[in-house]
């Protein structure tokens, strides 16, 4: 069973206010993308050089509804907004590891730059390791060919 966490609701007067009330952690999505670096082209199971230049999209939202949805952190301090994200690498096969940890803006999301070295399937996933309101999650994999 997950985690039960304290409700914090906003009054009329815009002030925050915790009720004993409690709730399960609320479910998210870890979205996962790659581009070409100026992000005007998605690369994702296709064929670059070894060498090339990507950006590595990420987001976070909540799932409400079979929705996802991205809630103000100024309103909620349940958001998926501001929240550390790490994004991991392997050539196809290998071992997997930490290339960056990025921070999620107010859109609930995040990019990073990296170069494809090594003749091969790239792959790449995102993990968001959850707070006290939000479970944690992994994106799926991402991948693109290197030649």
């Amino acid at each position: 069973m997950a985690d039960r966490v304290p409700l914090i609701y906003e009054n009329v007067f815009g002030v925050s206010e915790t009720r004993g009330i409690t709730a399960q952690k609320r479910p998210v999505h870890v979205g996962i993308s790659l581009w070409n670096e100026d992000r005007t082209r998605r690369i994702e199971e296709t064929t670059v050089y070894t060498g090339t230049k990507i950006t590595i999209v990420v987001t976070l939202h909540e799932v409400v509804n079979g929705g996802y949805v991205c809630k103000n952190p100024d309103y909620y301090p349940e958001s998926t907004a501001n929240q550390p994200i790490d994004i991991y690498h392997r050539l196809e096969g290998g071992t997997w590891r930490k290339i960056a940890t990025v921070t999620t803006d107010r859109s609930c999301g995040a990019e990073c730059k990296y170069t494809l070295m090594g003749v091969g399937r790239h792959e790449f996933y995102a993990e968001y390791k959850g707070n006290e309101y939000l479970e944690g999650c992994k994106s799926k994999v991402a991948k693109s060919f290197a030649r």
